[in-house]
């Protein structure tokens, strides 16, 4: 995204060119092209805004799957399948749960808002390239999971932490998207929820 859009509403078409050569070369070889349109990196410009946390994150990623739709799809097969987000809940973790990517801060009501702003990016997103695409398009997202063990049967905390990230990580995003219902809480944080 941060290539494409350097700074708001401005799209590098070169950038653009470079893909659709991509789409194309891929073709010519026989194979299936995936396009992913978010996979961690933010524009700056958008990061300097709150990131995946400003309210406004949902619409201005859904007009970028807009612009990216537009200008890509005619290079598309039938078989291309688009991908909103890699691994979202992994992202919004590493950046807002653990402190370990940018913006850096262990929050974790702005975990629920970054999940919550992240599923809303999704829906909105997924409703401007099918208002582009005359035709259905294949749109997901690509699911990341935690294989969280019990480190000691006996002890109930490992047991606690596992149903943690299985209900709140592998499942929660998956559920929200499946359901529309967009509603984030965690025991002892403040709910979160979009409309």
């Amino acid at each position: 995204w941060d290539r494409i859009e350097p700074n708001p509403g401005e799209w590098d078409v070169s950038a653009l060119e470079t893909y659709k050569k991509i789409i194309d070369a891929v073709h010519e070889h026989g194979m299936s092209v995936v396009i992913c349109l978010q996979s961690f990196v933010l524009p700056r410009w958008l990061a300097k805004l709150g990131g995946n946390c400003s309210e406004d994150f949902p619409s201005r990623f859904a007009d970028y799957a807009e612009k990216i739709t537009q200008h890509l799809l005619p290079h598309c097969r039938d078989s291309t399948l688009w991908l909103s987000f890699s691994r979202p809940q992994l992202w919004v973790i590493k950046s807002h749960g653990e402190n370990l990517w940018p913006p850096g801060e262990k929050d974790y009501a702005e975990t629920l808002k970054a999940l919550a702003l992240l599923a809303k990016a999704h829906f909105q997103a997924v409703d401007k390239m099918r208002q582009v695409s005359p035709k259905a398009l294949h749109i997901s997202y690509l699911q990341g999971l935690w294989d969280v063990r019990v480190k000691n049967k006996f002890n109930p905390f490992d047991h606690l932490t596992r149903f943690f990230f299985k209900k709140y990580f592998n499942l929660k995003f998956y559920q929200v998207i499946l359901s529309a219902s967009n509603v984030w809480k965690l025991p002892g944080v403040r709910r979160y929820q979009t409309e």
